[in-house]
């Protein structure tokens, strides 16, 4: 700025000493090139600290990436390495049944695990687009029922979760959907739908319904399963859940 200031007085002094209203007393005295050369001078030096500023700030967005890349892997392995420790600890003392349920432990391990693979991929610690997160979650619970030949239809309108929201809803996801594929269809096949939407107050609306046989949500005791997603919906995401029968099961949950 003082450069630059130096270099209009000079523009102007040169102009009038042009034009001959203004004569110095000693005659000529290089003014214009002076202010020129000062502002030259001023603007390199500036622009020299910048340039290291700008490099500072390179090396330190560097490192930043190398440790939220380092960070998200440790937190990956260290989910995987105790999905693996508790099946190696306890399938030789589990029933059918209690294999089924820690399978249904491990999705919900895999889909906490999932997130930092999208976090990291995308280089963000704090968003995520829900679309690929949910349609990435779909695929994992897809393979660990490989017999059954279920549709998915996903539509999140590319809306954006907190870290908290995309847990909690993975969370819900994962149990909801695995209810439908195994309890819901009497043969192999069947659609799930999962939407997600926002309503007239802006705030989060999951749609999560199948076209199965649905079941009876008011006399029949709730498994574990149905329980996590009621204490997720009101005591994590602050929101209400309502269930409806129609033409299979339907769960709608508001938060926001």
């Amino acid at each position: 700025m003082i450069g630059f200031s130096l270099y209009v007085v000079g523009t102007i002094v040169f102009l009038l000493w042009n034009v001959g209203v203004y004569t110095p007393k000693n005659g000529y005295w290089y003014f214009y090139e002076i202010s020129l050369a000062l502002e030259s001078i001023l603007f390199s030096v500036v622009l020299s600290k910048k340039l290291n500023q700008t490099k500072a700030l390179a090396n330190s967005l560097h490192t930043q990436k190398i440790l939220l890349r380092e960070l998200h892997h440790r937190v990956k392995n260290n989910l995987q390495f105790i999905i693996s420790l508790y099946r190696l600890k306890l399938r030789s003392y589990l029933d059918s049944v209690g294999k089924e349920k820690l399978k249904e432990v491990e999705n919900n391990v895999h889909s906490m695990g999932k997130i930092h693979d999208i976090l990291h991929s995308n280089q963000t610690i704090s968003n995520l687009n829900s679309s690929i997160y949910f349609e990435d979650l779909i695929k994992e619970i897809k393979r660990a029922y490989p017999n059954k030949n279920i549709n998915f239809f996903i539509d999140t309108k590319d809306l954006v979760l907190n870290i908290d929201q995309a847990i909690y809803c993975g969370l819900i996801i994962n149990e909801l959907v695995t209810n439908s594929i195994k309890y819901a269809f009497n043969e192999n096949s069947g659609n799930i739908s999962i939407i997600l939407d926002t309503d007239t107050q802006k705030r989060y609306v999951l749609n999560i319904f199948d076209n199965g046989k649905g079941f009876d949500w008011e006399n029949k005791p709730l498994s574990f399963g149905l329980t996590l997603v009621e204490r997720l919906v009101k005591d994590e995401l602050k929101g209400e859940l309502k269930f409806s029968n129609e033409n299979g099961a339907s769960f709608r949950i508001w938060w926001g």
